[in-house]
């Protein structure tokens, strides 16, 4: 019925039973003759239930598409729960006035609670809600699935597995690297192209001696961080440096590992640091949580302390703030936010500047351009200055906004800065051919795009 109570069906000839209702009001059904050709009036009169209801829409808060099949409860109404259908609609009707939770799962998503939902006899509240996806997450090197049983009893699909992982990432939102076993340096520099390859993030975790962790992977392989260290000595905690998704619901410094315990922690990463690790007794030591973007949708985060071995794990070990950290980190790798600036560098006459190197002035995060002087710089949202610079041509400063989920478009030239020259005869020193000319010799300048 429209807003004035009129409503009109076309309806085969014969005769039929009409049934009229809304939420909040006593169905009623009512019989009704039509003849062919011909309009029958029937108006209805709805009585009141004493009752309300809610009504609305399910979807998936990453991208607004409905969700099917969730169940939708307002509790402790004693109205049955109602099942979305396939556009995410759903309506529960016969709920005694008053303030409720409505309760909404679904498989693959999270559940969600909303609180104090207010409904009043004669009307449906409406009430669209949006659900997350359970992140699904690989957890390389577990210690008797101690990682993964936190992880799947806070709604979050983990499973322990190995290094195998990595090449079936389509299956997985997110990696977490424990302690698993040194593939050597051609396979873990593998692992690290194919997580980039498919924008994926990954969690290393540092354990609590030099031979434990991930971290210590990659500073053999790749050399940085350049310091780990591992202490016992006092409360372990972890100090966050600003406000950051790691530090939801928990206070600035917080105490990871329960007292006693040992735990590791690194310096020297050219990454954005997020926290420091430090004891009760020793003050600050390092770094206990930094990232790196990866690409537009991926990071590389380092987490000190919170490392799964026989020495301490989420059963044992680990502080329930420490547990609440790490799940607040796999709540923002499996999103992290990150957005991109890219394009190509060029010469003044259009030649593509494939040595050039940009530069976020801010951070410090840097890359190289690659063929045809093409970039992609991943980059947490902000408006940054980039720098481009490139031997032989004049640095140039440019501000850039970047966006989370989205890649901002830069084409830059770079002019020919002020040069000299090198030069020079190429002789030979051999004892028969003192001083005569060499033909063919190349000359490069070491570190520079420069040759003759």
């Amino acid at each position: 019925a429209g807003a004035d109570g009129r409503y009109r069906l076309l309806l085969t000839p014969g005769s039929h039973t009409l049934r009229v209702h809304r939420v909040g009001y006593a169905p009623q059904e009512l019989p009704v003759t039509v003849d062919a050709r011909g309009t029958a009036t029937v108006n209805a009169q709805l009585q009141s239930s004493g009752a309300g209801g809610v009504s609305g829409r399910i979807t998936n808060a990453a991208d607004g598409s409905p969700v099917a099949g969730a169940s939708v409860v307002v509790e402790g109404s004693g109205a049955p729960a109602a099942t979305t259908g396939a556009d995410g609609r759903y309506t529960i009707d016969g709920v005694p006035a008053g303030t409720y939770d409505v309760r909404v799962t679904a498989p693959r998503f999270r559940a969600r609670v909303q609180q104090g939902v207010v409904v009043a006899a004669g009307g449906a509240t409406p009430l669209d809600l949006g659900l997350r996806l359970m992140p699904r997450v690989a957890v390389v090197g577990d210690y008797q699935n101690r990682i993964t049983e936190l992880l799947d009893a806070n709604e979050v699909d983990a499973t322990a597995t190995g290094w195998e992982a990595l090449e079936n990432l389509d299956a997985y939102d997110l990696v977490v690297l424990n302690d698993p076993a040194d593939p050597g340096e051609d396979a873990f520099l593998r692992h690290l192209a194919a997580l980039d390859a498919a924008g994926k993030s990954a969690i290393f975790l540092d354990g609590p001696f030099s031979s434990d962790g991930t971290v210590r992977l990659l500073q053999r392989y790749l050399g940085e961080p350049t310091g780990r260290g591992q202490t016992s000595t006092g409360n372990i905690h972890i100090e966050a440096r600003g406000d950051h998704p790691l530090f939801a619901g928990l206070p600035q410094r917080v105490q990871v590992l329960a007292e006693g315990e040992r735990g590791g922690w690194f310096s020297g990463y050219s990454g954005t640091p997020l926290a420091d690790f430090g004891t009760s007794t020793q003050g600050t030591l390092g770094l206990g949580a930094a990232y790196e973007p990866r690409t537009p949708s991926s990071v590389r985060l380092l987490l000190g302390a919170l490392s799964a071995t026989v020495f301490a794990h989420p059963a044992a070990g680990w502080s329930e703030d420490g547990k609440r950290l790490f799940l607040n980190a796999i709540d923002w790798v499996a999103a992290p936010g990150m957005g991109a600036v890219a394009g190509r560098v060029l010469g003044p006459d259009g030649e593509p500047l494939d040595f050039a190197r940009l530069r976020i002035a801010e951070t410090g995060k840097t890359v190289e351009a690659g063929e045809n002087g093409n970039y992609v710089l991943p980059h947490a949202p902000g408006e940054l200055t980039l720098e481009a610079s490139a031997f032989g041509y004049a640095t140039r400063s440019l501000p850039v906004e970047i966006e989370a989920g989205r890649t901002a478009q830069l084409e830059i030239e770079l002019a020919h800065a002020p040069a000299g020259s090198i030069r020079g005869i190429v002789t030979s020193s051999g004892a028969l051919t003192e001083g005569e000319p060499v033909e063919g010799a190349e000359i490069e300048l070491l570190g520079h795009p420069r040759r003759a």
